[in-house]
C-alpha cells in the first residue's frame, strides 16, 4: 500500500495521529492525488465521488482532520482534471456521510473560511445550486451564511425570495432568457424556459415555499 493510500485511510478511519505522522515524514502528501482518479487527500474528507465508495465515510473527528490538511496547505479548491465542479467544496455539498454524521455545515464553513470559492470556480454559484438539489439544509445554510448569492430563479424559489423570482419574467409572463442561463445546472444539462421553471417549482414545494409556488404556477 502507497504513503498516499494509507493516509487516505487514516483520515476515513479517523486516526489523524497516523495522518501527522505520514505528513510530517513526508509533506508532498498534501498535494499529492489518487493515482486512480485524482483525488486530493482533502477530497477524502469530503466522502464522495469519485472516492472509492468503501471509502466514503465521515468520522467523527472530520473536522479536526480537514483543519489538519488545510493548515498544512492542502488546496481547498482542487480540481479532478480541471473541471470546477470537482472541488472538495462541491463533494461536500452534494454527500450524504458528512450530513449523516452532523458535521457538513461546520465542514462547509471551514472550507470557506479557508479560502473556497463560495460561488464556485466559475462563480456562477454551482456549489449552492447543488446543496439545493440534494437538499442538504446545514449545507445551504453555511453557503448562504457563507456569502452564495441567490440570484437565480431556482435558488429564489428554494429559499423564499418572491421578489426576485417575479423579475425572472417579462411583463407577459415570460421566463427572460437571463433567468435561464442565471441557473447553474448541477448535472450540466441544457436547460429550457419549461424545464427551468419546473425546477423552480420543485424546489418551491420541497423548501415549502407556498407563495412562490403558487406564483409559478401562475405562469407556468
Amino acid at each position: 500500500m502507497s504513503s498516499f493510500q494509507i493516509a487516505a485511510q487514516a483520515i476515513v478511519n479517523g486516526d489523524l495521529k497516523t495522518l501527522q505522522t505520514l505528513i510530517k515524514n513526508e509533506p508532498e502528501l498534501i498535494t499529492a492525488r489518487s493515482p486512480e482518479h485524482g483525488a486530493t487527500l482533502l477530497h477524502y474528507v469530503s466522502a464522495n465521488g469519485p472516492v472509492e465508495d468503501d471509502m466514503q465515510k465521515t468520522p467523527p473527528n472530520a473536522v479536526e482532520i480537514a483543519t489538519f490538511l488545510i493548515e498544512n496547505e492542502s488546496h481547498v479548491d482542487a480540481t479532478i482534471g480541471d473541471e470546477p465542479a470537482t472541488t472538495p467544496l462541491v463533494a461536500l455539498v452534494t454527500s450524504e456521510f458528512p450530513a449523516i454524521a452532523g458535521l457538513q455545515g461546520e465542514l462547509v464553513t471551514l472550507f470557506l473560511d479557508s479560502g473556497a470559492k463560495v460561488n464556485g470556480l466559475k462563480d456562477d454559484g454551482y456549489p449552492l445550486a447543488c446543496a439545493l438539489l440534494f437538499q442538504y439544509p446545514d449545507a445551504i445554510k453555511a453557503l448562504v451564511d457563507g456569502g452564495a448569492r441567490i440570484d437565480n430563479i431556482v435558488s429564489a424559489s428554494a429559499l423564499g425570495k418572491l421578489e426576485l423570482v417575479k423579475q425572472c419574467f417579462d411583463a407577459e409572463g415570460k421566463l427572460l432568457p437571463e433567468a435561464i442561463t442565471a441557473y447553474p445546472e448541477p448535472f450540466m444539462r441544457a436547460f429550457g424556459p419549461s424545464e427551468i421553471i419546473e425546477t423552480a417549482m420543485e424546489h418551491a414545494d420541497h423548501f415549502s415555499q407556498k407563495e412562490i409556488l403558487e406564483f409559478l404556477k401562475s405562469v407556468e
